[in-house]
């Protein structure tokens, strides 16, 4: 007996894997498989990719805002540090586009999944707790996002905390809870380090540990089908009973995940390699660049989206908050709403239609939003502006921060919002826009409250839409 044959048999005295590992090793599978079925697998190594690279870009990462001797602060120094050494150069860019692979693994897989029905009974939880890695996998890009601490983060994530805001009667509580204060600040990048390098990895391995312990439970949808009826009932846990027409998972199985696996992983080392993340320059809350933020092309579907929403709150509401919502929802439950009791997809036309039809408008919403600019929304001087005009250039401009969240006690959302004022007091001094607070921050001039040229975010707003605010103004601010 081998020191591994001893050392093995020592383990399973004390542990009883064997059986376990035989089943794992030795379970029947269909002579002929999809390489698309062992897409879990190519996740698994995404994420094995992401927490070694996550651990070594840690060592060197410093999340905070503490400026150096450079005048730089140290999330973004220590970036800049890391990119100045080939290998961590690297490192860094295998970390930023394993993100992406890790998106479109776990999105191809559920997509893969729901195709040949294995969502149905009896992997209705195992379908859940695949919705619940998505959502996972989304909050580790979303937090991740904002850590180098440059232009592209800081505003699309000053953007994406606002849109939180939109939440009725939690949205200030939740983006005070995300951002920590009123603006991205300290707190702000503390608390998403945290949760992108503790909370988020151990609830990933734990759905992830309970997901495929589900499926060693009650096995693979496409190995079912091609066992004779009766088989699991009289198979004995821990012997190799291989069917007529089946052979073992390993070593036939074991090719295609291996197949599968080698290709993801030639993929991300090539995308990483040659097409290396640049970093933008450090953050400024000013803005004073005029920085356009856009979010990271795999919430572009969301952008986009939201320019066909009209410019009201509710519909905001409707648009960043229910919708969503309810299609996590839908996911969530989707063994429990579909009726239809058949795994085969020439007999599920509705089903799969509709999630051809999705699929279609995610990647064309996305497509638009990549290639899209803002178009302002008053391109000419209105001279007898009224509500309805001013509202839509503070639905584009200010809605970051003072139509989603109150940001400094001022909404935007309502006219009588905005004749309330905020913790300032009133905003507008009908018919005197030089000592209207809005009049004065829009156009940078000086205040009684110090208040900073707004907005602080996006784009600036254009001559000709100040000018039509300042009318309205002027005309005594009518509805």
């Amino acid at each position: 007996m081998t020191v591994w044959q001893r050392l093995f048999r020592w383990v399973d005295e004390r542990l009883s894997i064997k059986d376990d590992m035989t089943e794992a090793l030795y379970h029947p599978v269909p002579r002929r498989e999809s390489y698309l079925d062992y897409l879990g697998f190519a996740a698994v190594f995404v994420f094995i990719n992401q927490f070694i690279t996550g651990i070594l870009l840690a060592t060197v990462y410093a999340p905070s805002l503490a400026l150096t001797s450079d005048g730089l602060p140290y999330a973004y120094h220590s970036m800049k540090v890391l990119m100045s050494e080939p290998w961590g150069y690297f490192i860094r860019s295998l970390h930023y586009w394993g993100a992406s692979f890790m998106v479109v693994v776990v999105f191809l897989h559920m997509l893969r999944v729901f195709y040949i029905g294995a969502y149905k009974k009896p992997r209705e939880l195992n379908w859940m707790l695949g919705v619940l890695l998505l959502v996972t996998v989304l909050a580790f890009a979303f937090t991740g996002y904002l850590l180098p601490w440059d232009q592209e983060a800081y505003w699309a994530t000053m953007v994406g905390t606002a849109m939180v805001g939109y939440a009725p009667l939690l949205g200030d509580w939740l983006t005070g809870i995300l951002r920590g204060s009123e603006f991205l600040t300290q707190a702000t990048i503390s608390r998403f380090f945290s949760i992108h390098v503790l909370v988020l990895p151990i609830t990933l391995v734990l759905l992830m540990a309970a997901h495929i312990g589900l499926v060693f439970r009650v096995g693979v949808t496409e190995a079912d089908r091609a066992l004779p009826p009766g088989w699991r009932k009289k198979h004995v846990k821990g012997t190799v009973d291989i069917p007529k027409g089946m052979v073992p998972f390993y070593p036939y199985g074991t090719f295609g995940m291996m197949v599968t696996v080698l290709v993801t992983m030639l993929a991300l080392f090539t995308v990483a390699y040659f097409y290396l993340p640049e970093i933008q320059a450090p953050a400024d809350p000013l803005n004073r660049d005029h920085y356009e933020p856009k979010p990271p092309w795999y919430f572009m579907f969301l952008y986009q989206f939201l320019k066909f929403v009209p410019g009201y709150y509710w519909a905001q509401v409707v648009a960043i908050v229910i919708i969503p919502l309810a299609a996590i929802l839908f996911l969530f439950f989707l063994p429990v709403l579909d009726k239809n009791p058949s795994h085969e997809p020439r007999r599920r036309p509705v089903a799969l239609s509709a999630m051809a039809s999705v699929v279609v408008l995610l990647v064309g919403l996305t497509y638009m939003g990549q290639k899209s600019t803002v178009i302002p929304p008053t391109q000419e001087v209105v001279a007898q502006a009224k509500w309805s005009d001013v509202s839509k250039i503070f639905q584009a401009y200010c809605a970051s921060c003072h139509i989603a969240s109150t940001s400094g006690g001022l909404s935007l959302a309502s006219y009588d919002a905005v004749m309330k004022g905020g913790q300032n007091g009133p905003i507008i001094v009908p018919g005197k826009p030089e000592e209207s607070l809005l009049w004065l921050v829009i156009n940078g001039e000086p205040n009684p409250y110090n208040v900073p040229p707004m907005p602080l975010g996006g784009q600036p707003i254009p001559a000709t839409a100040r000018q039509t605010i300042e009318n309205w103004i002027k005309d005594g601010a009518p509805r």
